[in-house]
């Protein structure tokens, strides 16, 4: 079994997720008048119809790269609870959840577990933040365009403000969302589901509390 430098290793793994679209404080927006609205974009659509976490469950399926290694994974979100999942080849099935109790990185395949220190329980939706509310999102200028990734076309638009630029590219054939550009790292979106269990986010009884033993 390896040190808790490996367990920690997926912790950093789920904070990835919290900075590939981070675009720092953000201040209330002007309301515009309906004279002055634009028709919706598709950003917009997706963050109504499925990235509005704190009404909607989400199931979002992805691979992205992390400390030169390939990642595919499994986001979970529901209720503020957070779980995602991903294989190690030699820890096999990780899974780093937060829940009611604390974070935790679960190792599926050994059946033991570890909570993690208390300054890195600050895992949660709030800090997802490329689930842009309304409000953020009004603080973007959007440009759009086409650009072809890895033989695949893609429309996208390009979300800019004084701190951040993020590109969300839609598949030029059907609009759905394929991928996501944030500080030079790219996330590629393979499904996207509302279906979500809040089994998910609880440790099984019979696995092993390893927490303080590594």
């Amino acid at each position: 079994m390896k040190s808790a430098k490996k367990w920690g290793k997926w912790v950093g793994i789920l904070s990835l997720l919290f900075v590939l679209a981070a675009c720092g404080p953000v201040e209330p927006a002007e309301e515009i008048s309906e004279s002055e609205q634009t028709p919706e974009t598709r950003v917009a659509q997706l963050m109504r119809e499925w990235l509005n976490v704190d009404v909607n469950p989400l199931h979002l399926s992805f691979s992205t790269e992390f400390e030169n290694e390939y990642l595919t994974a499994e986001l979970y979100v529901k209720g503020g609870m957070i779980r995602m999942d991903s294989r190690d080849p030699e820890l096999g099935m990780v899974s780093v959840i937060t829940n009611q109790e604390g974070s935790f990185v679960v190792l599926q395949d050994h059946k033991m577990y570890m909570k993690t220190k208390e300054d890195e329980e600050e895992l949660s939706t709030a800090n997802m933040s490329f689930f842009l509310s309304e409000e953020e999102l009004a603080l973007f200028t959007i440009t759009t365009g086409q650009e072809e990734l890895f033989g695949i076309a893609y429309d996208y638009e390009k979300l800019v403000n004084e701190e951040e630029e993020l590109i969300y590219y839609f598949l030029s054939e059907n609009g759905q969302w394929g991928a996501l550009k944030s500080q030079g790292t790219m996330m590629f979106i393979h499904s996207l589901s509302s279906q979500v269990s809040n089994e998910l986010f609880q440790i099984p009884k019979d696995f092993l509390d390893m927490t303080g033993q590594m």
